[in-house]
């Protein structure tokens, strides 16, 4: 599988599509106290995700993971094409952080998309950068997913990340904000 993954690459993504990003994120941002008690607010990690679908179709969710944390706004099952789907997740009373990953699977081809993101809570005491992670392959690649490997791509990643595979032209591009409630934003296309 030949791919490219690498940091300038998503600033110069970010760049091209800053207007749309910044929206994105926004809106993100505004699905925290939607969803959110004020006392779940205050001290746990909360993601407010926007997943933007650019591909040629629609895509459906395949897998899940969670290392830590939970779903409070469920992932949608089903994103049409030119569409957002949008969830919250949040680390609960019995973690330190939330970090999980998604993937999508494209339903008019071959094309899967995963997005990976960790932030810790205000109370865990650490001032640690909150990281994103995206790849976008074959769907092969992700009937059996290797969540160890992914989680370790996610420590090494940053607040953004975009992807390429070269082999089926599908792109992934992620960003996420500073803090523990933090608006994670991810756009999926394919170009094949």
């Amino acid at each position: 599988m030949a791919y490219v993954q690498a940091s300038g690459s998503a600033e110069a993504y970010t760049a091209k599509h800053n207007v749309a990003v910044q929206d994105m994120m926004n809106q993100s941002h505004c699905l925290i106290p939607k969803h959110c008690s004020p006392a779940q607010e205050k001290a746990h990690a909360v993601v407010g995700g926007h997943l933007q679908n650019i591909t040629k179709g629609e895509i459906k969710f395949h897998a899940k993971h969670e290392w830590s944390g939970r779903s409070k706004v469920p992932y949608p099952q089903n994103i049409a094409k030119k569409h957002a789907g949008k969830f919250v997740h949040t680390s609960g009373c019995n973690a330190s952080a939330d970090i999980a990953a998604v993937v999508y699977a494209g339903s008019t081809d071959d094309c899967a998309y995963l997005v990976a993101w960790s932030v810790r809570d205000q109370h865990d005491g650490c001032r640690a950068v909150n990281k994103v992670y995206v790849e976008a392959g074959s769907i092969d690649n992700y009937i059996e997913i290797n969540w160890a490997d992914i989680k370790c791509k996610l420590d090494e990643s940053c607040e953004t990340s975009y992807y390429v595979d070269e082999s089926t032209g599908c792109e992934a591009f992620a960003k996420i904000s500073h803090g523990h409630h933090a608006a994670l934003v991810a756009s999926f296309t394919n170009n094949c």
